[in-house]
């Protein structure tokens, strides 16, 4: 019935729904888990040889790539939509670190980046970030995690280009990170929310496992 109503919309010209994919394993990779999130986001998390790899899909297309060390310190972002990257230069003076997280309570960041697009080339932006936990947990997946919010902001010349507030779930149980929703800012702008809050957790063998679809927030 399903594939009927699939041939019928495309005869009609109308769009056909996404169908949730198996996402592909990163080459030297294992998945560790998979984060459902709201607006049809899901990332999942993979330990590679170098650190860690979280893939993202939203309403089941590969969005963005984030690549980690293995203390969570960020080496490069891709946000494939708009073929755009970010690499940290290996310049920092100060970087993140999920085990000085854990330890102290706050973590600050001071480095530079390169930016990249199909029209920008190289541009480079002075890094500044503090990550601190909250005091405030949250359960998911039968796991619980501390709430931490993490302010960053890119300086070009000297003056304030970009601006991020993310809500971060961190757990020392698990070792890991997970960005949920953020406030974007660019040239002191407004700040423009974007909705992605974590709500379920899957695990090899569980249902979700490696799905690119949210179970949360998809259109039928």
């Amino acid at each position: 019935m399903r594939n009927f109503a699939l041939v019928c919309m495309a005869s009609l010209g109308l769009a056909s729904p996404v169908l949730a994919q198996v996402a592909a394993t990163p080459d030297g990779c294992t998945p560790l888990m998979t984060v459902h999130k709201t607006q049809c986001t899901v990332a999942t998390i993979f330990q590679c040889a170098e650190g860690y790899q979280t893939d993202g899909y939203v309403d089941g297309k590969l969005n963005d790539t984030h690549y980690y060390t293995d203390d969570w310190a960020l080496t490069a972002y891709e946000l494939r939509s708009d073929q755009a990257r970010i690499d940290m230069l290996p310049n920092a003076k100060s970087v993140m670190s999920l085990k000085a997280l854990i330890a102290d309570g706050v973590v600050t960041e001071d480095r530079q980046i390169s930016f990249n697009t199909r029209v920008i080339r190289d541009r480079i932006y002075d890094w500044k970030a503090e990550t601190r936990l909250t005091g405030e947990t949250a359960e998911l997946g039968g796991k619980t995690f501390q709430r931490a919010l993490s302010g960053r902001k890119g300086y070009l010349k000297g003056n304030e280009a970009l601006a991020f507030e993310y809500d971060l779930l961190v757990s020392a149980e698990l070792g890991v990170i997970i960005e949920g929703s953020y406030r974007r800012a660019t040239f002191g702008t407004p700040a423009d929310p974007v909705e992605q809050t974590p709500i379920s957790l899957a695990f090899a063998g569980e249902p979700g496992f490696l799905t690119t679809r949210s179970d949360h927030g998809c259109a039928e």
